[in-house]
């Protein structure tokens, strides 16, 4: 219909993994118009589940230099620019985990990339798209980072980085914590309270 420009369904796994993906909360309301302001942490990440009417990504492309979160940058960059979005539960999207590791997602934590590029033009990225926008980082992309980051700041890095990568990348994940709200961080969806815990102390003494 003319009134919706993006149309976000469900995702289901199958083969190596199954079951919904852990963003399925984000239809626990059925079918329903979608505010980015008013449930920020329903965040959209994905393409595979989500459908674009031609005119809302006709000035956007893919950055091809990205391995992994590339299709997120895509997303936001267009959900930024539009507020007719739906949620629709009805429909499932079937997205394969190979047996074998095969796809990126499956082996992002053994590329280099996924340090470098990944931070630099995804995350940071999104953070400069909000500020530019709206002056601030709004608390959907502060729950778009942190889905990403918590993680990352509170698991053992793989040894695949040198000596000064790896300082510019713990410095990148405290310029992003810091960006983000104590307020999301205890609101965040799926996530132990340990978690929560020791993202806050990270932030009080570090970021």
């Amino acid at each position: 219909k003319n009134e919706v420009s993006i149309v976000c369904c469900r995702q289901k796994f199958f083969d190596a993994k199954e079951g919904y993906q852990k963003l399925d909360y984000r239809f626990d309301k059925g079918n329903h118009r979608y505010n980015i302001f008013e449930e920020p942490k329903n965040i959209l990440l994905s393409v595979t589940n989500t459908f674009f009417k031609r005119e809302a990504i006709e000035n956007h492309q893919f950055n091809e230099k990205l391995k992994y979160g590339e299709d997120a940058r895509f997303v936001i960059e267009v959900v930024l620019e539009t507020e007719n979005i739906m949620f629709l539960k009805d429909a499932v999207n079937e997205n394969r985990r190979r047996s074998d590791y095969t796809s990126a997602t499956q082996n992002k934590k053994s590329r280099k990339t996924t340090y470098i590029e990944t931070i630099e033009d995804y995350y940071k990225y999104v953070v400069k798209l909000s500020k530019q926008k709206y002056k601030k980082v709004i608390p959907f992309i502060q729950y778009t980072i942190l889905n990403g980051v918590k993680h990352r700041i509170c698991e053992s890095i793989p040894n695949v980085l040198n000596k000064e990568e790896l300082k510019k990348y713990k410095e990148d994940l405290l310029y992003l914590l810091d960006n983000i709200e104590e307020k999301t961080i205890l609101n965040v969806e799926k996530t132990t309270a340990q978690m929560k815990a020791y993202l806050l102390y990270v932030k009080d003494n570090y970021s």
